[in-house]
């Protein structure tokens, strides 16, 4: 299958890997975790992913609603089940590269309910917390 706007082969369904990349390029002087190792961490699993659910995301924490407190690792983070709010949901259909009719598609990558993690006192930890995800 070749991409509708390069007209290179996908990688999978649907990601071509080329216009992804340029993608996430473009975007991030739009966005900060306030850490550039973070940023650094992020910015790689992008520049790096072979799949739709194959990288992270910032996103601002204004984005979410009826966040909830699911879980924690003894003072180390917390765990919040949370969904996102459906004025930025919609906007997240708007990209180019996300399926359309996602609201109603039974294999729709974007979900309205999402997991946080919150990593305590993060600035002393963000090594460790790369070194996790990374395992």
């Amino acid at each position: 299958m070749l991409c509708n706007r390069c007209k290179e082969q996908l990688i999978n369904k649907y990601w071509c890997k080329g216009c992804r990349t340029k993608y996430f390029l473009e975007r991030f002087s739009t966005w900060t975790s306030e850490d550039d190792e973070l940023n650094h961490f992020i910015q790689e699993s992008q520049l790096n992913a072979k799949e739709v659910h194959g990288y992270f995301r910032w996103f601002n924490y204004n984005i979410f609603k009826r966040i909830q407190l699911i879980g924690g690792n003894e003072g180390i983070s917390e765990v919040y089940y949370a969904m996102i709010k459906y004025d930025e949901l919609a906007e997240m259909s708007h990209d180019e590269f996300f399926v359309p009719k996602y609201f109603i598609a039974p294999d729709s990558h974007i979900s309205e309910f999402v997991v946080l993690k919150r990593i305590i006192n993060s600035g002393r930890m963000v090594k460790e917390f790369i070194h996790s995800v990374s395992i």
